[in-house]
C-alpha cells in the first residue's frame, strides 16, 4: 500500500516537472483562487487510470464510494454503478493496450458467476438482495466484449454469449427491455445501456442473425419512444448506442435520431461543473465520431460543444489536486489523486463518478487523436 502511494505521488512529480516547479503547471486561477492544472488530456488518463485501479479490490469487487473527509452517508453498493465502472477500465484497457489492466479485469470478471444467476442458456447480474438488473448485465456483456477484443481470450466465450442471451431474453416487442424476467418496469437507464450493449456486441460480432434482428427492433422502439424529447436517464446511452449503429450501418433513421437528440440537449443544456456532464460528454465524443465523415456541420457543433464541455471532468479531476496539495484531505488518500470529486465542494468521489470522466476523456482523445488507436 505504502509502495502505491508513493508511486502515485512521484508520477504526480514527473507531470509536473517536481513539486517545486508545481506553479509551472498551475498558471492559472479561477476567480475564488483555485488552481487550474494545466496537464494534456492523455497524461490526464493515464493519472485517473492509476489511481481507478487503487479502489478495484483483489476479488474484483470494486469500491463505491471513498468519503475523503468522513462527512458523507451513501448507501455501501450500487451494482450497477459497479458493473458500469468494470466496463470503463475494459474500454480503457480495450483502447490503450494497458496490460496492467490485463489481470485486474480477469479478477473483475471472474466474479461474474459470484454476482449471477443462471436460467438455461442465460446469465443475469444480480444485487445484493439478489434481484435481477438489466443494466448490470448490460454492463458486464460490455466489459467482457471490450476484454476479450483486446486480450483475444477466448475464456470468457460463454460468459459473454449467456450475458448475451439474457439481455435479448429481457427484450419484449413493442415494450421495451424489462428490469428483470419477473419484472415488466421499463427504465430509460436500463433501455439504453441494453440498446447500448447489444450495439457494441453486433459491431464485434456482426454475423450473428439473432442480435441484429433484435437489435433493428429495439432501435425502431427506442426512436419511437425518446426521439421527440430529452429524457436525462437515456440520452448519454442512447446516444452512444445510435451513434455505434449509424457508423455500422449507414441508416438514416438511426442518423435522424441522433442529430435529433443532439439538436434538443445543446440548444436546451447549459454545461454545470458536475459529474453528470461527464456522462452526457461521452454521448457528445461518441456521436461526434460517428459524424464525422456524414454531416460537417453537425459534426463541427458537436465537436465544439464537447471541447468546451471537457472542462467538467478537467476541474472535478484538479479539484481533488487542489484540495490535497492545499492540506484538505488527509495525505493517507494520496492514492486517490487523479480520481474525480463528485463537484468541486464535495469530497466525496463515487466509482459512478470517475467512470464518466475518464470514459469521456477516453472517447474524446479518440476522436482527437484517431491514428493512436
Amino acid at each position: 500500500m505504502k509502495k502505491n502511494r508513493i508511486f502515485i505521488v512521484c508520477f504526480i512529480c514527473f507531470l509536473c516537472g517536481c513539486l517545486s516547479v508545481f506553479s509551472y503547471y498551475a498558471t492559472k486561477k479561477e476567480s475564488d483562487g483555485t488552481l487550474i492544472f494545466n496537464f494534456p488530456i492523455r497524461q490526464r488518463v493515464l493519472l485517473a487510470l492509476d489511481a481507478f485501479k487503487n479502489i478495484v479490490r483483489k476479488d474484483g469487487s470494486i469500491i463505491y464510494k471513498i468519503d475523503l473527509t468522513n462527512t458523507y452517508r451513501y448507501t455501501n453498493n450500487n451494482i450497477v454503478r459497479e458493473m458500469g465502472s468494470a466496463y470503463s477500465l475494459a474500454y480503457a484497457y480495450f483502447l490503450l493496450n494497458d496490460h496492467s489492466l490485463s489481470s485486474i479485469l480477469k479478477n473483475i470478471i471472474n466474479r461474474f458467476n459470484v454476482i449471477s444467476v443462471r436460467d438455461g442458456n442465460k446469465l443475469f447480474i444480480v444485487d445484493d438482495q439478489k434481484h435481477i438488473n438489466a443494466g448490470a448485465t448490460a454492463f458486464a456483456l460490455l466489459t467482457v466484449l471490450y476484454y476479450e477484443q483486446r486480450s483475444e481470450d477466448n475464456a470468457f466465450d460463454d460468459l459473454r454469449e449467456s450475458f448475451k442471451n439474457a439481455l435479448l431474453s429481457l427484450y419484449h416487442p413493442n415494450k421495451g427491455v424489462w428490469t428483470a424476467p419477473d419484472n415488466p418496469d421499463v427504465s430509460p437507464y436500463y433501455e439504453g445501456e441494453s440498446w447500448l450493449a447489444l450495439a457494441v456486441y453486433d459491431h464485434f460480432h456482426p454475423d450473428d442473425k439473432k442480435v441484429q434482428k433484435v437489435l433493428s427492433e429495439i432501435s425502431e422502439l427506442m426512436i419511437d419512444k425518446y426521439g421527440d424529447y430529452f429524457d436525462v436517464a437515456f440520452f448519454h446511452w442512447g446516444l452512444q448506442a445510435a451513434a455505434i449503429q449509424t457508423k455500422n450501418h449507414k441508416d438514416d433513421s438511426l442518423y435522424d435520431f441522433m442529430k435529433k437528440q443532439l439538436e434538443i440537449y445543446m440548444n436546451n443544456t447549459d454545461i454545470g461543473i458536475s459529474s453528470a456532464f461527464c456522462a452526457q460528454a461521452e454521448a457528445l465524443a461518441e456521436a461526434a465520431m460517428a459524424l464525422k465523415n456524414i454531416d460537417d456541420k453537425m459534426y463541427i457543433k458537436t465537436f465544439v460543444r464537447l471541447n468546451k464541455q471537457l472542462d467538467v471532468p478537467f476541474k472535478l479531476q484538479d479539484a481533488l489536486l487542489y484540495a490535497y496539495f492545499e492540506h484538505k484531505i488527509p495525505t493517507a488518500m494520496d492514492k486517490y489523486l487523479g480520481l474525480f470529486l463528485q463537484s468541486p465542494d464535495m469530497m466525496l468521489i463515487r466509482n459512478d463518478n470517475t467512470q464518466h470522466c475518464l470514459t469521456a476523456m477516453l472517447k474524446s482523445m479518440k476522436l482527437f487523436s484517431p491514428d493512436n488507436y
